[in-house]
């Protein structure tokens, strides 16, 4: 199963399409049966579907890039190698992204990130917390935990 990230909003928020141009992030509005779902956990009227390079939100993630570094040292095949690298920059470039759109986004109130695992949306949340989109960055970025509830926040 995928994580997915849903963005919740007291109005309509900017779509992203996910093309060549912007081909690590894509932000939709979603509708039916997810929906429901989705809002029973978010209560903001406009509700969205966020999407990493893989086209769900599992790539939302990157490691130190030392240890990728450190750990690709063992691997003589530089083909794999090459392919991690890019996996790497695919999973930076997105969280990255994702702190850009929301910091665009918050300036105009604030809005959450809900987290689930694809087709159990709608459980209880076991995590909470408030962020900045500042939070989406560093020198690594691990998964957020699944019934996760952010609330975006601006940065001070």
């Amino acid at each position: 199963m995928c994580r997915m990230f849903y963005i919740g909003a007291n109005r309509p928020l900017s779509s992203v399409d996910q093309t060549n141009q912007v081909p690590d992030l894509g932000v939709t509005q979603i509708i039916g049966e997810v929906e429901t779902c989705v809002r029973s956990v978010i209560a903001y009227p406009f509700l969205y579907y966020v999407a990493s390079w893989q086209g769900c939100s599992c790539g939302f993630y990157y490691e130190d890039r030392a240890e990728l570094e450190y750990g690709l040292s063992e691997i003589p095949d530089e083909a794999v190698c090459a392919t991690c690298r890019d996996y790497w920059q695919r999973g930076y470039n997105s969280v990255q992204l994702l702190g850009h759109y929301l910091n665009e986004q918050v300036q105009l109130g604030s809005i959450t990130l809900y987290v689930a695992w694809a087709g159990l949306e709608g459980k209880p949340i076991k995590h909470q917390q408030s962020v900045t989109p500042k939070y989406f960055g560093g020198s690594a970025f691990d998964p957020i935990p699944e019934d996760s509830l952010l609330t975006i926040t601006l940065d001070r």
